[in-house]
């Protein structure tokens, strides 16, 4: 019975829609395979990137990506090497506002500021090292104060950490007392998940700072990055009654 079926398969003429009862005229021209040039499509035609390489990112833009899907429109900071990879993303954006500062910590405060007055969550982004330390009284203000805020340090490449390379601390420990949670990024395909998770514990219970730690070749990472259509609907903070 196969058989049959099958050496009806092979007599069908070539190019005809198969000749099932109770399909339409206009659906079975959907089955008639037609040749590139019907199809519009020439040999000078660009191809269309693939999904997947169309969401290949580098770390640093994985992250301002993130950022954007959060809402967030202004960033205050100060340049450093341990986080030129996100500057140089960024510079080439329009989207999001940086505000240099003078000062680590008064990129913290600046922050810190921002949050009061729109009730989002304020951003800094700091450099590894010195620029991490200098932020930490902004930091422990805006968690005694519960004020959300999202610190984004850079860090040494993974393979330096707990070397005594330049410009290396222990972020993740400096911070612990002065932040509701923080995160040593491992790994580029994580960074989105660690932003976006950020941004929920800054903001939501008793509001408060969240460090995000990214190693600089994590930033040069490249990883694949689908975009999230719901972050944008918690961008605001609520305020909890006083």
């Amino acid at each position: 019975m196969s058989g049959a079926r099958e050496a009806s398969f092979l007599t069908r003429p070539k190019g005809a829609a198969p000749q099932d009862e109770g399909i339409s005229p206009e659906a079975k021209k959907d089955f008639i395979l037609r040749s590139p040039a019907q199809q519009g499509v020439t040999k000078d035609a660009p191809q269309e990137p693939c999904a997947e390489k169309a969401a290949t990112r580098t770390g640093a833009e994985i992250l301002l990506d993130a950022l954007e899907e959060q809402g967030v429109e202004v960033i205050f900071g100060y340049p450093g090497g341990a986080v030129l990879p996100i500057y140089d993303a960024l510079y080439k954006r329009d989207t999001i506002r940086h505000i240099m500062v003078r000062h680590e910590q008064g990129a913290a405060h600046a922050a810190e500021g921002y949050a009061r007055s729109t009730g989002k969550v304020g951003v800094l982004l700091v450099t590894s090292g010195p620029g991490a330390t200098n932020a930490v009284t902004g930091l422990t203000d805006a968690l005694l104060d519960s004020i959300p805020l999202v610190c984004i340090t850079g860090q040494v490449a993974r393979p330096l950490i707990g070397t005594d390379a330049f410009q290396e601390c222990d972020t993740v420990g400096i911070t612990r007392s002065c932040t509701k949670h923080n995160y040593l990024v491992a790994s580029a395909h994580t960074l989105a998940t660690v932003v976006h998770e950020a941004f929920h514990l800054a903001r939501n219970g008793r509001p408060g700072p969240i460090v995000i730690d990214i190693p600089k070749d994590v930033q040069f990472e490249k990883a694949l990055y689908t975009a999230r259509a719901d972050a944008r609907k918690r961008n605001c903070v609520v305020t909890p009654p006083v």
